[in-house]
């Protein structure tokens, strides 16, 4: 979140820290008629977030500097529950042009895109460590689970500022990996995201005795990382970004949001979508 180069240390524990500088570095089409329909479906991507089973190697070097979040376990298989959000070109191109601000902006930072894949993501969950003997049975639960609460699909569509999270263990995390994102937050469809993952997810999880995803959570995409040792960007930027570049991003998504039929779950090499409850 597909999932573009993320290693475990990605959407494990970003968190927005309050009154918090960013870490960033550097590389429109007019809006729509308001009578203009168009609803687009989410499919089923395999995530490009494929760095997501367990590697032995946690050299930071080979890895853009990334360090994870925990430490590689053997036999360990990190699985993630996300929305798969699909890209358009006129969506791409707004957040490229946010990256190559943010870029100029700050010269001294890397800034590293996520926009590779043809997809974002939102995660509902952590990095989850899984034995492989956990796979199947987490994917029936959710699915079980899924259709027992028989939520409907729904719409979705990005609200407000551009924010910046952060993830590991100084910033309120559970890991030491430590990177910084450009992400926008979910507006219409979260308190749809929120009963999923009251009603879904957190009862897997605790019958595992794995972390619950974050209290009050802030469902966001993030679409550029960079990380968090270097200096970080000042609120004034972000500010700018927001007034330069905000509003096209906005108009770029679908008129309508995204039409959310499924959640992803992705666990070592295991892919698949379950789809939620459909009326007949």
């Amino acid at each position: 979140m597909g999932l573009v180069e993320y290693e475990s240390d990605e959407s494990e524990d970003e968190k927005p820290p309050e009154n918090t500088v960013l870490p960033v570095k550097t590389s429109k089409r007019a809006p729509r008629s308001p009578g203009e329909l168009h609803i687009q479906s989410v499919s089923s991507p395999m995530p490009d977030f494929a760095n997501l089973p367990g590697d032995p190697r946690d050299d930071p070097s080979l890895h853009q500097g990334r360090k994870r979040t925990r430490p590689f376990v053997d036999g360990d298989h990190d699985a993630h529950v996300y929305i798969s959000l699909s890209v358009s070109n006129r969506l791409r191109q707004a957040l490229e042009n946010i990256i190559a601000r943010a870029r100029v902006l700050c010269p001294n930072i890397t800034l590293v895109s996520l926009l590779e894949s043809q997809y974002l993501h939102i995660s509902l969950t952590h990095p989850l460590p899984l034995r492989r003997s956990q796979i199947e049975p987490v994917a029936s639960s959710v699915t079980r689970l899924l259709r027992a609460s028989a939520s409907r699909p729904f719409r979705l569509a990005f609200a407000g500022d551009l924010k910046v999270y952060y993830n590991g263990r100084q910033t309120g995390g559970q890991g030491t990996g430590g990177r910084a994102f450009l992400a926008f937050q979910i507006g219409a469809g979260h308190p749809e995201i929120n009963d999923l993952l009251e009603r879904v997810i957190h009862p897997v999880l605790d019958t595992l005795h794995l972390p619950r995803y974050h209290t009050n959570p802030e469902f966001h995409a993030s679409f550029a990382w960079c990380l968090d040792t270097e200096t970080p960007i000042s609120q004034a930027v972000v500010r700018q970004l927001n007034d330069e570049l905000k509003d096209a991003f906005l108009l770029s998504q679908p008129t309508d949001g995204w039409l959310i039929h499924e959640l992803m779950y992705k666990a070592g090499n295991t892919l698949r979508s379950i789809a939620l409850h459909h009326l007949k």
